[in-house]
């Protein structure tokens, strides 16, 4: 075994080198820090992009719909059983149809108290996006359809019983 015996004053001479070094490294490092900070700073604004909402189709057929519905349920994560089978008991996948004399539009029949234009409950992207939106947020219980097929409710309206017609698929 070997033994270095370093005496207090090359200790103190060895630590005296070492904070030189530091202190050499932190005055040439902290210059160029600074100095990068503010080379290539820009003050600029990025252009605003205007977003506009382009209607690709003005109709389409109950097999698109179906297909735009069965896309959508994917896309959000949901029952695809369940969202067919709501949009076939509540419009057949008819892109306009009408119910609950005329307030309901559209193949997702959306009310019109929910605040959105007729042409929007017409557009079966939209109506579709939206509705599998509220699916996600829990408010799928909004549509009859879902009540009668997807959670088989007794629903008596104006005396008559409502029964589930659809299947989910055309």
């Amino acid at each position: 075994m070997v033994v270095v015996r370093i005496t207090d004053m090359e200790l103190v001479e060895l630590n005296r080198r070492t904070m030189n070094k530091k202190y050499i490294a932190l005055m040439l490092i902290f210059p160029l820090l600074s100095v990068s900070m503010f080379i290539g700073k820009v003050n600029a604004e990025a252009p605003q992009i205007e977003i506009q909402e382009i209607k690709v189709k003005d109709t389409y057929s109950r097999e698109e719909v179906y297909q735009i519905a069965s896309l959508t349920a994917d896309k959000y994560g949901i029952s695809r059983h369940d969202l067919l089978i709501t949009i076939d008991q509540e419009s057949d996948f008819m892109q306009y149809a009408k119910g609950d004399n005329g307030s309901s539009l559209g193949a997702c029949q959306i009310h019109k108290t929910n605040g959105i234009s007729s042409d929007k409950r017409y557009d079966p992207v939209f109506c579709l996006d939206w509705t599998a939106k509220q699916f996600v947020a829990g408010k799928s219980r909004l549509w009859t359809g879902y009540r009668l097929c997807v959670l088989n409710e007794v629903i008596i309206h104006n005396g008559k019983k409502l029964e589930c017609t659809a299947t989910g698929i055309l």
